[in-house]
């Protein structure tokens, strides 16, 4: 199993313990470095062109990178390729339909965002790589709604800081504000759930998971 883009690495040490073996792929030395350390999971530092060329997985994970790449589909073809016949490709992504988008303190809007994709953009995406679409959901984070409205609320005070910065500001301001601050973060996850699950049952939640298959023969 090949995971593109490692984060804490989390992700990896999870795989590991349900059987997988295992490897990282991502751009950063230091974080190929401290995954490794955590972890004792082999890492490869380097893009995924950069793997040998004989090296083919039985799953490829990426959660949240497409956006991040300059080239999707070139992107997409090169996952395809490293797929044995028959093996899968898990890809999560922002999704740019979802309602939250409609506010511009959605939690997806970074500049380092290249693209953005709703579910049908995506999966034509995939398809045109060569993947057999498996699964095409969307999931509604617990925390979406409320972080996307406060930072709306807050952006014009707080317009120099990014969506994060505003965040960790508010919690670090004072201890009881950080205290209320997940407080009404929690009780609104729990207020809003069926909400949610609507909005994740109509393609609306913001995330896509998409899962494709390697349909070529060998």
């Amino acid at each position: 199993m090949l995971e593109i883009g490692v984060g804490s690495g989390s992700f990896l040490a999870y795989a590991n313990s349900y059987g997988y073996i295992p490897l990282g792929c991502d751009l950063s030395a230091g974080i190929c470095r401290r995954v490794e350390q955590n972890t004792g999971i082999a890492m490869h530092k380097g893009s995924i062109e950069s793997l040998p060329d004989e090296q083919q997985f039985d799953v490829v994970v990426m959660n949240h990178i497409l956006e991040h790449v300059s080239d999707p589909l070139a992107f997409l073809k090169d996952v395809l390729d490293r797929l044995k016949p028959g093996g899968l490709m898990h890809l999560a992504v922002p999704n740019v339909a979802s309602w939250e988008a409609r506010l511009p303190g959605w939690n997806s809007y970074e500049p380092y965002h290249l693209h953005y994709f709703s579910p049908q953009t995506l999966q034509f995406a995939a398809e045109k790589a060569g993947f057999k679409i498996q699964l095409l959901t969307t999931h509604e984070s617990f925390s979406g709604w409320f972080l996307a409205i406060l930072r709306t609320l807050l952006r014009k005070s707080h317009s120099r800081q990014s969506q994060q910065e505003i965040s960790e500001n508010i919690m670090k301001s004072n201890i009881y504000i950080d205290h209320v601050y997940r407080l009404v973060m929690i009780i609104c996850g729990f207020l809003t759930l069926p909400f949610r699950r609507f909005q994740e049952f109509i393609g609306r939640g913001d995330e896509i998971i998409l899962i494709g298959r390697n349909e070529t023969d060998e």
